[in-house]
């Protein structure tokens, strides 16, 4: 697979979490893969990306999930990635709320505010929330389209949180998909495509790769541009998720995971909090040296600006300066902000920047000026 080439991707929006990226890196490594041809070409290096504290653009996830499925060739990958979050702990501090917090109902209930975590361009309602059952609408801001991949990882997602407690993953289906049946990849081990007239076509996924495809016609495109397949419509404005569990085996489990587990989860809990702080402090640290930095930058600019000015006209050397000066000690004397006073002093510095942009035949002339000068 060659993701070496000539790709240039914007680094201007933070849209999605590393937290997900860090699940995907994680499990390649697991599976042994080498996540070089994952990473080539992208901006930002494996430390950026498995740092669950980062965020990355919308552009860039989509690029790794689609070299993550042309790797394993395998569409669905994201659902089997998904479901080993749960084994790989590579969620941060999340991961252990949740396994501390013990309530499947309870993680339901605040998966809103939980989503905010990991996406600000997904939003996620909880349209009911029943003891054994759910039902959770998931959809996508209007500049944004939902990938096959979005639908396959978040229902990897809410199929393994059950497990997170010891218990057996959850049920989910489809009652609607915001990806156009066409775009939605093998469905049952068939693919769809959709003519120019709208009309369905169904392929078996083996003829489409023996080269054997036998297409069928199964039926047209709603006005809308949905189209109902089982129990799911295609294509509709949201991904709406019907999820179901067992209350009374997630019961029975939760006592043995609270007495035995939860507290070494607590444990870990405690280091992985103390692994962010440390994470927080080193960036905080960084960003104090970035910003002293740029402020000497800053000034050196203003210093240089000054130089100029001053050999321009030699007759005004260090003049900049004295007004600077006096203006600092003005703006002392009544009690300026010290954010004001430094606006005022660095401003004063250049208030006879218009000369280098004056010819010295002008600026430095004896005589009075003509009417054109």
């Amino acid at each position: 697979m060659d993701t070496t080439t000539n790709l240039k991707f914007k680094c201007d929006k933070f849209e999605i979490s590393c937290r997900t990226i860090n699940t995907v890196l994680a499990y390649l490594r697991q599976e042994g893969k080498d996540i070089t041809s994952i990473i080539a070409g992208l901006p930002y290096d494996e430390r950026y990306l498995t740092d669950t504290n980062n965020w990355i653009t919308r552009e860039i996830e989509n690029e790794i999930f689609h070299r993550t499925a042309a790797m394993f060739d395998n569409e669905k990958i994201l659902y089997k990635i998904a479901l080993a979050s749960e084994k790989l702990h590579s969620m941060g501090f999340l991961d252990y709320i949740a396994r501390l917090i013990g309530n499947h109902q309870f993680i339901l209930k605040q998966a809103a505010k939980l989503n905010k975590y990991f996406t600000k361009i997904h939003d996620l309602e909880i349209i009911e929330c029943k003891t054994g059952n759910a039902t959770i609408k998931y959809s996508i801001k209007p500049t944004y389209a939902m990938t096959l991949y979005d639908c396959y990882y978040t229902s990897g997602i809410l199929t393994v949180l059950p497990k997170i407690w010891g218990s057996e993953p959850a049920k989910i289906w489809e009652g609607t998909c915001a990806v156009p049946i066409h775009k939605k990849g093998e469905i049952n081990g068939r693919f769809y495509t959709v003519d120019n007239d709208g009309y369905v076509n169904e392929h078996e996924a083996v003829g489409v790769k023996t080269g054997e495809d036998d297409a069928r016609r199964i039926g047209k495109l709603n006005p809308d541009g949905t189209f109902k397949l089982g129990n799911t419509i295609y294509g509709a404005s949201n991904c709406l998720y019907h999820i179901s569990w067992s209350p009374r085996k997630m019961w029975l489990r939760k006592i043995l995971y609270d007495f035995f587990t939860k507290p070494k989860v607590l444990e870990s809990a405690i280091e992985e909090m103390q692994r962010e702080n440390d994470i927080i402090e080193k960036k905080y640290e960084e960003l104090f040296i970035k910003n002293i930095e740029l402020q000497k930058h800053y000034v050196d600019t203003i210093n240089a600006l000054i130089r100029v000015i001053d050999a321009k006209d030699h007759y005004t050397e260090d003049h900049s300066l004295n007004v600077s000066q006096i203006a600092e000690i003005i703006a002392q004397r009544i009690n300026l902000g010290l954010d004001k006073i430094e606006t005022i002093k660095q401003a004063c510095k250049l208030h006879d920047l218009g000369k280098i942009g004056i010819k010295d035949s002008i600026l430095l002339k004896p005589d009075k000026l003509t009417e054109e000068e």
